[in-house]
């Protein structure tokens, strides 16, 4: 039989000695059978509606998993995939940047940002891991996790989808976060080539252009910028005031079929790093800095 628990039960479920665990449940069923008028069709009911939706959920992970192979498998045949990854390199740099996390007590998040989790050992072998909210110090990966995620995203062709990365999420979480060679992106965790990461206001370079009333600026034309992946496709990007307020500017390498030339709004902001909200309407674009 497996037990699902979510992380508070979990913690709860820990907290129980393993000795003792058994002898809880069957009680717990014995009080529960005792104390309920079971209806034995209705029992039969539940137990098929339960059988059911494990089948359901075994179904969309085989479904998933499969179009996950294809795609690799696809990848493969075609030769598209010429990238290079040194597995030793890649660990050594995950473990300083673990290092330096647990030195300054930063703290990462899930995709979603429903979760926050921080480094709470390192060693050369293996990264421990903090749930904040549930105080959970037990969660660890070690250098073959990272291997066997490194070698699904070469076959992948450099990308592979969030999940099958690391099937176990808060250790993927935690490899994107830290090295800065990956980034998440539209449901794929994405290798870059160059050093990335999520983009803050601060990091933005600002321009005073011939604004309003003909007052002396910069010419275009000498603005600063910061080089920029904006939902994954290359750019360059800076604030500047050429009129009456501060803007934000953004312009892709190659053109974009929605703003041919640049898109250009006084209403941003980035409230999180990575993500640019913007508008009236609740639009956001996802913005990595470019480091290298």
């Amino acid at each position: 039989m497996n037990l699902y628990l979510d992380d508070d039960s979990l913690a709860l479920w820990e907290q129980i000695p393993s000795g003792n665990r058994s002898a809880l449940v069957k009680q717990m069923l014995r009080d529960y059978t005792k104390s309920t008028v079971v209806d034995k069709h209705q029992q039969k009911i539940r137990r098929y509606e339960s059988e059911l939706n494990m089948l359901s959920a075994k179904r969309s992970n085989i479904e998933s998993e499969i179009a996950m192979k294809k795609e690799m498998l696809s990848n493969l045949r075609s030769s598209a995939s010429d990238l290079k990854i040194d597995f030793q390199k890649f660990w050594d740099g995950l473990v300083k940047h673990a290092r330096d996390a647990y030195a300054s007590e930063d703290s990462h998040y899930s995709y979603t940002r429903k979760s926050q989790y921080k480094i709470h050992s390192v060693s050369g072998k293996r990264i421990n891991i903090e749930n904040i909210r549930t105080g959970r110090t037990n969660s660890n990966f070690t250098k073959d996790t990272v291997d066997l995620a490194l070698q699904r995203l070469i076959d992948g062709g450099g990308k592979v989808r969030i999940g099958h990365f690391i099937p176990v999420k808060m250790h993927e979480y935690t490899v994107v976060a830290l090295h800065s060679n990956l980034y998440e992106f539209d449901g794929y965790v994405y290798w870059s080539d160059v050093a990335v990461k999520p983009l803050v206001g601060s990091s933005i370079p600002h321009n005073r252009g011939p604004g309003f009333g003909h007052q002396p600026g910069v010419p275009y034309d000498d603005w600063n910028w910061v080089r920029v992946l904006v939902d994954n496709k290359p750019a360059r990007c800076c604030t500047g005031n050429p009129g009456w307020s501060d803007k934000i500017i953004i312009e892709w390498d190659e053109p974009n079929p929605i703003w041919p030339e640049r898109f250009q709004t006084k209403y941003f902001r980035f409230d999180v790093p990575g993500k640019m909200a913007w508008g009236h309407h609740g639009e956001v674009m996802d913005m990595l800095e470019i480091l290298d």
